[in-house]
């Protein structure tokens, strides 16, 4: 009997491969807060990004930063993992950190990190001139899917306490939907924080459908997936369209910022 190779699961998976060798977690305060944060270079320039709030009032010398290892992606919970899996894991790495530009009404800052670092692991730093064909585009985006990844707290497994300390390996994952601009268009009356739709967008986000409360998420790359139309082979592009930074649990929605805020910020900086 012919097989036939699930084409679609497999673009999944790779899309979702590149986006992780673009993420970093972000642990502050000695570990006891989580988020998220896109590897970024413009030019000569290299960068994290992510939430404000992620590293408002942090020392930098006191961040630590998660990489994605050279290997797959390991598709469980981390409830789930065997111990065998749990004994290389990491405090983080310490980024050369040299100046940190934040937008607090965004909800965005920009990491200026040594531009002579070389990443950890598998990581990569995101060419953001990929994404300039979409910033002027950022609201025409109907019925194109959207993927989230980062490193949300409820997907973690505690591996030992010493003391009042508790250490918990925390795993990542990825969060997909599609873009709805009725959603868009209609919500933000229902919304009580000062977020405009002109700098933000509005994603969907059920925990009834399965995903983890995503506290940890803050900061994580808002992407969407294309395709070279005169490429002979497939190749997974992801391309950066917005940095999250909010959940509304009644309302069951992600708020990211759009491209131009990023782009602004990223004009700033450093």
């Amino acid at each position: 009997m012919v097989e036939f190779v699930d084409v679609d699961k497999q673009k999944f998976t790779a899309i979702v491969e590149r986006i992780a060798v673009f993420t970093v977690g972000i642990a502050v305060n000695d570990n006891t807060s989580v988020g998220t944060g896109v590897l970024v270079e413009d030019g000569a320039k290299r960068f994290v990004l992510t939430a404000e709030h992620v590293v408002r009032d942090v020392d930098p010398s006191r961040m630590r930063f998660w990489c994605k290892p050279a290997a797959p992606l390991i598709e469980q919970r981390a409830s789930d993992a065997p111990r065998n899996e749990l004994q290389s894991l990491t405090y983080g790495y310490v980024f050369p950190i040299r100046a940190i530009t934040t937008d607090e009404s965004a909800d965005l800052a920009v990491l200026s990190l040594d531009p002579e670092f070389r990443l950890p692991g598998a990581s990569e730093f995101y060419n953001f001139s990929l994404s300039a064909p979409l910033t002027g585009q950022s609201t025409n985006l109907e019925g194109v899917s959207i993927l989230c990844f980062g490193f949300p707290v409820a997907n973690s497994k505690e591996v030992s306490r010493v003391g009042q300390n508790v250490y918990n390996f925390t795993g990542c994952a990825c969060h997909a939907c599609y873009y709805d601009s009725a959603l868009n268009s209609t919500l933000w009356n229902r919304i009580s924080i000062s977020f405009s739709p002109d700098a933000n967008l509005i994603l969907r986000y059920s925990e009834s459908e399965g995903w983890f409360e995503p506290d940890g998420f803050s900061g994580c790359g808002v992407w969407v997936a294309t395709e070279g139309a005169t490429d002979l082979l497939w190749k997974a592009v992801p391309i950066l369209v917005g940095v999250e930074h909010h959940y509304v649990k009644r309302l069951e929605i992600l708020i990211a910022s759009r491209l131009s805020s990023i782009v602004n910020i990223i004009a700033r900086a450093q």
